[in-house]
C-alpha cells in the first residue's frame, strides 16, 4: 500500500505542462522510461502525485520503510541523501541528451524528462530506508508567492477632537457647567402631623422590609452560585471524561478516510487509460 508524503496547494509552485497536458498527469508514462532506462530507484524518486480537484496534491511513494524529511536528517546523512538525488537528476538529463537524437520522437521525451528533472523550489525531499524521494517535481514557481504581500487592512480609528481643541476650550471657560437645582417649592398647605408612635412603627416596618429583602437576595445569590458551580463541575468532568473516547474516534475515522481515498485512487488507476504526454518510445 502507497505511503503518504505529504499534500502540497496549488498557490506557490504551478505544474508545467507538455504538449497540453500537465506533467503529473503523466505520471504512469514517465516513471515507465525511467524504469526501462535507468532502473526501479530512478523511478521510485518522483513521488506518485494524485491532484485534487480544489488544485492541492497528495503525493505518496510505493516504496516501504520509515519516512524523514532530509532536514530532520543528522547533517552528514542528509549530505549523502542529497548527493545521490543530485545523481539521479544527472542520469535523467543524461538520458534526455542521449535520446533527442532519435527523432522527433525522441526529442518529445527528451522534453518530458527534463521537465520532470525541473523541482519547485523548496521542494521536501524524503528519505525511505536511505532512498531519495522528491515530491514538487515537474513543478515551477508561480511567481505570486515571491510578489510582495499587500498590507493588512486595518479599521480607521473614530474621528477625535484634537487635544490642542479640547485645552483650548477648557481655558476659554466653555466647558458646559451644571446648573444647580432650584429648590422646592414650599408646600402650600401643611398636612396633618403624624404622632411619634405612628412614625417609629412606619421607621420599624421599613427597617424590617430593608433586611428581609436582603436575605432573600443573598439567598437567591448563593442558590445561583451553587448551582452554576455544579455546572461547571459536570461539564469539565464530562470533557475529561469523553476526551479518550473522541481522540479514537478521530483516529479511526481518519484511518478509514484515508484507507477510501487509496482504494478510489485504486479503482480510478485501473478504470482509466494512463495518460500519456509524449508517444511512447521506441524498444531497442
Amino acid at each position: 500500500m502507497p505511503q503518504r508524503l505529504a499534500e502540497t496547494s496549488g498557490g506557490e509552485n504551478e505544474p508545467l505542462e507538455i504538449h497540453g497536458k500537465r506533467l503529473i498527469d503523466c505520471y504512469d508514462q514517465l516513471v515507465g522510461i525511467l524504469r526501462n532506462r535507468l532502473g526501479q530507484n530512478h523511478a521510485h524518486f518522483f513521488a506518485q502525485p494524485r491532484a485534487a480537484v480544489s488544485g492541492s496534491i497528495t503525493w505518496f511513494t510505493p516504496l516501504s520503510g520509515t519516512v524523514v524529511r532530509a532536514d530532520e536528517l543528522p547533517p552528514e546523512e542528509r549530505q549523502r541523501l542529497e548527493e545521490r538525488a543530485q545523481r539521479i537528476l544527472g542520469d535523467v538529463h543524461g538520458v534526455a541528451t542521449d535520446i533527442q537524437s532519435q527523432g522527433p520522437g525522441g526529442q518529445m521525451i527528451a522534453d518530458m524528462l527534463r521537465a520532470a528533472a525541473q523541482i519547485a523550489p523548496r521542494a521536501p525531499l524524503y528519505s525511505i530506508d536511505g532512498k531519495p524521494v522528491v515530491t514538487l517535481w515537474g513543478h515551477r514557481s508561480s511567481g505570486a508567492a515571491v510578489a510582495s504581500a499587500a498590507p493588512a487592512l486595518r479599521a480607521e480609528p473614530a474621528a477625535a477632537a484634537p487635544a490642542s481643541a479640547v485645552s483650548s476650550a477648557v481655558a476659554r471657560g466653555t466647558a458646559p457647567a451644571s446648573t444647580p437645582s432650584s429648590p422646592a417649592p414650599a408646600a402650600s398647605q401643611a398636612g396633618p402631623i403624624p404622632s411619634k408612635a405612628t412614625t417609629a412603627g412606619a421607621t420599624g416596618m421599613r427597617s424590617y422590609q430593608r433586611v428581609a429583602l436582603f436575605a432573600a437576595s443573598a439567598l437567591i445569590l448563593l442558590v445561583a452560585l451553587l448551582w452554576g458551580w455544579r455546572q461547571f463541575t459536570m461539564r469539565a468532568y464530562d470533557k475529561t471524561a469523553s476526551a479518550g473516547d473522541i481522540d479514537a474516534q478521530i483516529t479511526q475515522a481518519e484511518a478509514r478516510n484515508r484507507l477510501l481515498e487509496s482504494e478510489i485512487a485504486r479503482l480510478k488507476t485501473k478504470g482509466a487509460p494512463a495518460v500519456k504526454c509524449v508517444p511512447d518510445p521506441k524498444k531497442n
